[in-house]
């Protein structure tokens, strides 16, 4: 079982550079498609690049050895993390980081989150622990779980129903709940901002589970 960071096309900006190497510490370094830009920036190499190369125009030169690619033709069926998620499922993963720095095209950031779902089955015999990060925010897909979050005190925490109703639990936060049942397009779990070291979000059915880091510099 391994863990795997995949880093999306986006801009790194120097000021936040440090909390994204910090995502890679100890885990398998997934350069997806312009993805790359991160290791250029970094002066550093992925462990994989993947993807069709739309992005870059081409393949990277000078890469070490070590570094595997795996390329696919612009014209497919699966985006470039599509094709990533799944490498990553069938290399055992144990739980997986997508860097997505910026927001980008509404519609493919939409897309990337409901890639989740493709790790979080409802009933699946083992589940991937698996989040969108980016110096802002993360984004979980929670399928009957929970994720607890240690040292978030001002950070705030939306969940979202994706399933047509959920019960919620929640502790450590301004409002605290025990089996809330909420119902999809409901605005009940909206910014509820962590108050103690340790804070706990558990759903019973699906929903997304969105944390909002209070303006600071982040690791996980």
């Amino acid at each position: 079982m391994r863990n795997f960071v995949l880093y999306l096309p986006g801009s790194y900006r120097t000021e936040h550079i440090d909390f994204y190497r910090k995502l890679s510490k100890g885990k398998v370094r997934v350069a997806v498609d312009g993805g790359f830009s991160f290791f250029r920036r970094t002066q550093t190499f992925p462990d994989l690049l993947i993807g069709d190369f739309d992005s870059l125009k081409r393949k990277p030169s000078g890469l070490p050895a070590r570094t595997k690619v795996i390329s696919f033709p612009v014209v497919k069926d699966k985006t470039d993390l599509q094709l990533a998620l799944e490498y990553c499922l069938n290399h055992g993963a144990r739980s997986i980081d997508i860097a997505s720095p910026q927001v980008g095209e509404i519609d493919h950031f939409l897309g990337n989150i409901m890639l989740m779902k493709l790790l979080s089955p409802k009933g699946a015999s083992r589940r991937i622990d698996v989040r969108i990060v980016s110096h802002q925010h993360e984004i979980r897909l929670l399928v009957d779980g929970r994720v607890s979050f240690v040292n978030g005190v001002g950070d705030t925490v939306s969940v979202l129903p994706m399933s047509s109703t959920i019960e919620l639990t929640c502790s450590g936060m301004a409002y605290a709940a025990r089996a809330l049942r909420i119902k999809s397009g409901e605005s009940h779990a909206l910014r509820n901002e962590i108050t103690a070291k340790r804070a706990l979000v558990a759903v019973k059915g699906e929903a997304l589970v969105i944390r909002r880091y209070k303006p600071r510099t982040r690791s996980k």
